[in-house]
């Protein structure tokens, strides 16, 4: 697919306490095989000092101290140049043809925005794929087929849900909208903008192939296995959340907000994440939250100016993605070629590299920019799920390759 000159994609970044996560996320940016797109960064001090680098100066950057996620994306798109804005964490990594396929869904629909696929820390499993969310807050998970993007037939009161860390959205359509609603300084602030966007008569694609991988890196909210540390700001944005878009009773809505909360609680009690006294205590903060959230005076939607800004365009890497398969005693040294091909920016790559065993499968993107496909030979990572197949190293690995060539474009494996 060769986009149209004016399909100009800005990916904007928010980036607060996590500078080392916010290079990796772009050095995965970097490697996007799309040729008109700009990079804008809204992130706090430490952000500001690693981008302080002439490896960055492709980096549009706008200081901003704010802990406030949805003023933060504000300043992103007044800093934006293109006429597609693409949302991604500075914990996340998107696979190389994401903007390809988020501009898929969008000019095959029509649609105004459009949501991707999102995979956990281990590259395999998926953190959200098509879900709905309701003007009570609550998510439901959705069935879909095949990889093509889709509009959804949905119910009335529920529109398609939006996710932050992989969203596509025409700009002048998000300035109409007003932007994120500044009063959801965390949580619930792409739910908001999802029911807004179906009230305002816009559709919302669901392109399964523009993936994003989230890595959970830890922040003042929550620690690496997502325990939380606080759940005030879920309490406040969602007693928010239903101010502006429901009428059902606060009192139930709570009573179910702290039903939910608590079971994930206990889930990571039981895990060993929690001490059993941390969750009366994080029961408290979400009773606490929920009443700032109710009492609050809520400002009015932005307004933000429509005038044109403009587009910083990143040098576009030449097309194509590189592929090597390996045993495991020779992955140090595959990976070793690949990084130093990386380094000099000649090239995409993905390693393949499974050891005779069943062990569960990992894809990870290296702080170095390299794709790493690793675990069991006989590990079966498809639809059946099975812990043990017998099968051929060179078959195992092509069928890997073929699971993920879509997303990246990938050559022959050498």
């Amino acid at each position: 697919m060769q986009p149209g000159a004016a399909e100009r994609f800005s990916v904007i970044v928010a980036s607060r306490d996590r500078p080392k996560s916010l290079l990796r996320t772009l050095r995965a940016i970097r490697q996007l095989d799309y040729p008109e797109f700009e990079v804008v960064v809204v992130g706090d001090t430490a952000a500001g000092s690693a981008l302080n680098d002439s490896e960055w100066n492709w980096v549009t950057y706008v200081a901003f101290d704010e802990p406030n996620l949805s003023s933060a994306r504000n300043a992103g798109v007044l800093a934006a140049g293109g006429d597609i804005l693409a949302f991604v964490d500075d914990d996340a990594v998107p696979e190389p043809l994401w903007l390809s396929h988020h501009l898929a869904g969008l000019r095959e629909t029509g649609a105004a925005a459009s949501v991707g696929f999102v995979r956990g820390p281990d590259g395999i499993g998926f953190q959200s794929r098509f879900q709905t969310i309701d003007p009570n807050a609550e998510t439901h998970e959705e069935h879909f087929y095949g990889d093509n993007p889709f509009l959804p037939d949905l119910l009335p009161a529920r529109a398609v849900k939006l996710v932050g860390t992989n969203t596509a959205i025409r700009k002048d359509v998000l300035l109409e909208l007003g932007g994120f609603d500044t009063n959801y300084r965390y949580f619930l602030e792409d739910s908001d903008l999802s029911i807004r966007l179906r009230r305002a008569g816009y559709a919302a694609v669901v392109s399964p192939l523009a993936e994003v991988h989230h890595a959970l890196a830890a922040s003042p909210r929550r620690m690496v296995g997502r325990e939380p540390r606080s759940l005030f700001d879920i309490g406040r944005s969602t007693a928010i959340f239903l101010r502006r878009h429901s009428d059902a009773d606060p009192v139930e809505m709570l009573d179910r907000a702290t039903v939910r909360e608590r079971r994930k609680a206990i889930r990571h009690m039981v895990r060993g994440g929690l001490e059993p006294g941390e969750v009366d205590r994080l029961m408290q903060g979400l009773s606490d939250g929920w009443d700032d959230g109710l009492s609050s005076n809520l400002e009015r939607l932005p307004s933000l100016p429509k005038e044109p800004t403009g587009f910083r365009r990143v040098p576009p890497l030449k097309s194509g993605h590189q592929v090597l398969t390996v045993r495991r005693p020779g992955r140090r040294s595959a990976l070793r070629e690949a990084e130093q091909d990386v380094l000099r920016g000649e090239n995409r790559w993905s390693v393949f590299s499974f050891s005779l065993t069943s062990w569960a499968h990992t894809v990870i993107y290296t702080e170095t920019g390299v794709w790493l496909h690793t675990g069991g030979q006989f590990r079966d990572t498809g639809a059946t799920g099975r812990c043990f197949r017998w099968c051929r190293f060179a078959s195992r690995a092509n069928e890997e390759i073929a699971r993920v060539a879509k997303r990246r474009g990938l050559q022959d494996a050498t």
